[in-house]
């Protein structure tokens, strides 16, 4: 297992985070997600607050 970076930046609901990759943004609203990674992939997910417990799902 090798080390990984990653360094998240929250301005309301929009979210930036750093990572070797390059920049991924999302944005959030009452649980669910919606953004791209630093790899380009585009995602969206929902999750129950406070649990730790989320889905997510990948497009290209």
């Amino acid at each position: 297992m090798g080390w990984r970076y990653r360094k998240t930046f929250r301005n309301g609901p929009i979210t930036s985070t750093v990572t070797k990759n390059g920049v991924g943004h999302s944005i959030a609203f009452m649980g669910f997600r919606v953004g791209v990674t630093a790899a380009g992939k585009k995602f969206w997910s929902f999750g129950i607050k406070g649990t730790g417990l989320y889905y997510i799902k990948y497009y290209n």
